[in-house]
């Protein structure tokens, strides 16, 4: 993270429960945010253009999450690998209590706002064809659930490649790292693994691009959803269909059932927008 540093957020996990399944309220999830410097020590990607906010130094580094409660119930839960999604937002090592909601809303605070790197997302939150990106993304290139299972390394830098990839689809639509004409692009780094990292993520963008995926689309070997607060930046979870993980997590976990004239919206392919940074 970074005492005076943009920070890239990494990893993490929740359950998304489909587009208008599950009525009632919002559930809050509370969990405690760690680094483990071992598995990831952290790169800075300079010359990283954020919309209208400028050229800035943007942080990345491997993060995990232990939730702790959800929806007023106690669990316990092993660390779990996590991902942020909004560049304008801070974040910081500590306890937070965030709410769980659909995938499309994330990224939704500061959505639309010109002058700041959220000024590409859509009004109300990414929407329902990035989510579906989204969700391929995870199918494809989804690691583990375990920071550890992620790779820091010259020829795999799978944690920053997959959150630079993440930010991309969040935040831009020509899902291209390189084109200087998108909301977010990064130059040329100073070093070959960081240079790698957004090779391996212009290659993840490509095949998602290339594969042609419906607004419909939700993921077939994980539950993902959003974790948002207006305070802080929004982060990304993914638990394995069937696990240990999302078997505690599912029952806690309610979102809120979208008025009809938004489902009309989302499936028209109407798309919304949002933020981030991370300090820590």
């Amino acid at each position: 993270m970074r005492p005076t540093k943009d920070i890239a957020c990494r990893l993490m996990t929740c359950i998304f429960m489909g587009l208008c399944s599950i009525a009632g309220a919002e559930s809050p999830v509370n969990f405690t945010l760690t680094l483990d410097q071992r598995v990831d020590p952290g790169a800075s990607y300079t010359g990283f253009s954020e919309a209208g906010k400028g050229v800035h130094d943007v942080y990345a580094i491997g993060f995990q999450v232990a939730i702790n409660s959800v929806n007023g119930t106690n669990v316990n839960l092993s660390p779990i690998a996590a991902f942020c999604c909004e560049l304008q937002q801070d974040i910081s090592v500590s306890t937070y209590t965030f709410l769980s909601q659909h995938l499309y809303k994330l990224s939704a605070d500061l959505a639309g706002v010109a002058g700041t790197a959220s000024t590409g997302i859509p009004v109300g939150g990414i929407g329902a064809q990035r989510a579906a990106y989204v969700s391929y993304l995870f199918d494809r290139y989804y690691i583990s659930e375990a920071l550890t299972g992620w790779t820091y390394t010259l020829a795999n830098p799978s944690t920053h490649a997959f959150q630079l990839a993440l930010w991309e689809m969040t935040h831009d639509s020509d899902m291209d790292l390189r084109n200087t004409s998108g909301y977010i692009y990064v130059g040329t780094q100073s070093d070959a693994l960081r240079n790698n990292a957004i090779d391996l993520a212009t290659s993840m963008l490509q095949d998602v691009r290339n594969a042609n995926i419906s607004s419909s689309y939700v993921s077939t070997n994980f539950d993902i959803c959003a974790l948002t607060a207006p305070q802080y930046q929004d982060i990304i979870l993914a638990t394995k269909k069937g696990s240990l993980t999302t078997e505690t997590l599912e029952p806690l976990i309610t979102l809120p059932e979208p008025a009809t004239g938004s489902l009309m919206a989302l499936f028209a392919g109407v798309g919304f927008w949002i933020r981030r940074r991370f300090m820590v």
